[in-house]
């Protein structure tokens, strides 16, 4: 599978399934030390180590981006949309600025692996 694709499958996977997942467990929420931690944060997270790691693991890193990215955009849409309460997050709305993101990501899918490589990360 070209490397750009890894990426983009697993971008398009964990949307999906934190999609499907929130639809069903509705009130799931990740608490630590009593701070609500959003999805947002953790993607953010596995951004940042993807990006650190990138050049010693190309493929390994592509898929940790993939997943990084789906955690940090899904959940940018709902605090864009006005954030709140799970219930926003399923709103049209909301459903809809994912899927913009998706068709982004599927569009540029090939110049983001190549930045990455340019920049020799």
């Amino acid at each position: 599978m070209k490397r750009y694709n890894l990426f983009y499958l697993s971008y398009f996977l964990t949307t999906l399934i934190v999609r499907t997942y929130l639809y069903f467990f509705r009130e799931t929420h990740i608490i630590i030390k009593g701070l609500l931690v959003h999805h947002f944060w953790i993607g953010l997270i596995l951004l940042a180590v993807s990006l650190i790691l990138y050049k010693k693991h190309k493929k390994r890193t592509l898929i940790i981006l993939g997943i990084g990215a789906a955690l940090f955009f899904d959940q940018l849409v709902f605090m864009l949309n006005g954030g709140g309460l799970t219930p926003v997050y399923l709103t049209g709305v909301s459903l809809t600025g994912s899927i913009i993101f998706l068709i982004i990501f599927f569009i540029f899918r090939r110049k983001i692996v190549s930045f990455l490589d340019e920049k020799n990360l």
